[in-house]
């Protein structure tokens, strides 16, 4: 059976870095749901993750992690692409992940 205890993640958005703490099963896309609705909820405590750019153009967030000092895009350790989880991409305790900007076709 998994263990379900959470991780501790330094958080990184446009400069501001933030500790949060999260379980690591839970998928990329509810991660990053979560914390665009805390982050609107309190953007003074996160960070300001707008639904859309300057040219109402929607924008969509990915995930990359620093290690030995370099971004790496997360890269699943599973061949499927539906319900990936921070685990399947290898996210650690400690480890430092960046939110990306990826604006959208409109």
């Amino acid at each position: 059976m998994e263990d379900k205890k959470n991780i501790d993640l330094l958080l990184t958005f446009q400069g501001k870095s933030v500790a949060v703490e999260t379980n690591p099963y839970n998928t990329i896309e509810r991660f990053i749901e979560e914390t665009k609705k805390q982050a609107k909820e309190n953007p003074d405590k996160l960070f300001n993750m707008p639904e859309l750019d300057k040219g109402d153009n929607p924008l969509h967030y990915r995930l990359t992690r620093v290690k030995n000092g370099k971004n790496e895009i997360l890269k699943s350790k599973n061949k499927q692409n539906e319900n990936q989880t921070l685990d399947d991409y290898g996210v650690k305790d400690g480890d430092e992940l960046i939110i990306v900007v990826i604006p959208k076709a409109g």
